[in-house]
Parts: C-alpha cells; sequence; structure tokens
C-alpha cells in the first residue's frame, strides 16, 4: 500500500469540509462562478483538457497548479469514484492547506 503524500492528505482534507469540485466542466463553471480559491491539473489529462482549464484559470485569475498525479490518484485523494483530470478548492483557508502541501513536496523534490 502506497503512503499518502501531504498533498493528497491536504485533498482528502478539503474533501471532508466540502470545499472540492472534482471534473473539468465543474471546475470550469467554479473558475466563471469565482468560486474557485486554487486548481490542481493532473499530469495525464488530455491536452484539451489541459488547454480548457488553463485559458479558463488564466481568464478568470484562478490559481492553477500541475501536480505529479495522474488522474487516478487525483481521484482517489478527493475520493471522486471516477477519474478526474482537475480539481478546484473553494476555500481560501482550505486552498492555503493546499497550497503548503504543494510547497512542501516542491521542496522535497
Amino acid at each position: 500500500m502506497k503512503m499518502k503524500t501531504k498533498l493528497e492528505f491536504a485533498l482528502g482534507i478539503a474533501k471532508k469540509a466540502g470545499c472540492v469540485l472534482a471534473s473539468a466542466p465543474l471546475v470550469c463553471e467554479g473558475a466563471r462562478d469565482h468560486k474557485l480559491s486554487l486548481v490542481l491539473l493532473a499530469q495525464d489529462a488530455s491536452e484539451n483538457t489541459k488547454k480548457k482549464i488553463t485559458n479558463t484559470c488564466a481568464y478568470y485569475k484562478v490559481k492553477l497548479y500541475n501536480v505529479g498525479l495522474s488522474m487516478l490518484e487525483l481521484s482517489d485523494a478527493v475520493g471522486c469514484q471516477r477519474l478526474t483530470a482537475a480539481v478546484g478548492i473553494k476555500n481560501h483557508s482550505v486552498s492555503r492547506l493546499v497550497n503548503d502541501a504543494l510547497q512542501a513536496e516542491s521542496i522535497k523534490e
């Protein structure tokens, strides 16, 4: 069994707090409605999905992180039954927790 990373742990907490939108269409809608603090994009998302999410986040000025997780790992981290290419975090306090986990992992590498 694989150990959870700090990022996966933080995403689990965000899901329990009800602060997660998990799918590319929901993330785009959340960005348009100015509900998202940050967005995480899976490394193996399709080029079309990457472009759509990247453009939407740039236009609505939402922080976007390309994470080193696959769609399966990202889905598992937020408890989603289907594969998801993108995850949006709604709450600023929870997004700070996820952002800190991202920073800790980038330092570790």
